[in-house]
C-alpha cells in the first residue's frame, strides 16, 4: 500500500470535486483513488471539515489568487498589467502549469464546483468570496490607473470578472478566438477610456 503525504490528499480532492463535484468528496471516496487507508487520513487532517477547510485554503492561495500575487511582485505598468491578466485568462488555464500533481484540470472548470459547492456551504462561500474579493480589488486598482475613475475602474472590473466566470455557465460554447475577441474588446473600451487618450 502506497503512502500519501498531505499534498496528494488535496490533490486527489481537488480530482473528485472536477469530476464527481462536492457531495462525492467524501474519505471514502478519497480513500479509493489513493488506495490507502483511513488511518493514513487522520494522520493528516482532524476531520473532513478540516480536510475540506485545507483543500480550499489551498485552493485560493495556490491557484485561484497566485497570479495576482506574481503580478503585484513584476510592478508593471498598468496597460502592462491589463495585457497580463487578459494573456492569462485567454491561455491554456490547465492547473498543471503550475501545479504538475493537477495537470489535466481546468482552473475554471475547478472553480465552477468549488462556486456549486459554495452555494451549499458557508465555509466554501467563504472562500469563494474571498478570492472574489482579492480579484475585484486587484483589477480595480489596475482599472483605476488606467482610466482615473473609480466607477469606471469598478464597472471595468465587474465586466472582466463577470466574462471570465459566466464564460463556463453559458449554455452555447464559445471557441477560444471568440473568447478573445471578447477579451481584446475590453481591452479596446479600456484603453478608449485611458487617461492617457485624454486631450
Amino acid at each position: 500500500m502506497t503512502k500519501a503525504t498531505h499534498e496528494d490528499w488535496l490533490y486527489a480532492g481537488f480530482r473528485i470535486l472536477v469530476k464527481k463535484g462536492h457531495n462525492q468528496l467524501t474519505i471514502d471516496n478519497l480513500l479509493l483513488l489513493l488506495g490507502v487507508t483511513k488511518g493514513s487520513f487522520y494522520h493528516h487532517f482532524k476531520s473532513r471539515q478540516d480536510f475540506t477547510e485545507q483543500l480550499l485554503g489551498y485552493w485560493r492561495e495556490h491557484i485561484a489568487t497566485r497570479a495576482i500575487r506574481e503580478l503585484q511582485l513584476r510592478h508593471l505598468a498598468p496597460l502592462a498589467c491589463l495585457d497580463e491578466v487578459l494573456v492569462s485568462v485567454a491561455s491554456s488555464r490547465d492547473v498543471g502549469t503550475v501545479i504538475p500533481q493537477l495537470q489535466g484540470i481546468d482552473a475554471l472548470v475547478l472553480e465552477m464546483a468549488i462556486r456549486a459547492w459554495a452555494q451549499h456551504c458557508s465555509y466554501a462561500a467563504n472562500h469563494q468570496q474571498s478570492v472574489d474579493q482579492e480579484r475585484m480589488a486587484f483589477l480595480n486598482h489596475m482599472f483605476c490607473q488606467l482610466v482615473n475613475d473609480q466607477t469606471l475602474a469598478k464597472s471595468f472590473s465587474w465586466l472582466l470578472m463577470l466574462t471570465c466566470v459566466g464564460e463556463k455557465h453559458v449554455p452555447i460554447q464559445i471557441s477560444k478566438q471568440q473568447f478573445r475577441q471578447v477579451l481584446l474588446l475590453i481591452r479596446q473600451l479600456v484603453v478608449e477610456q485611458s487617461i492617457d487618450n485624454v486631450g
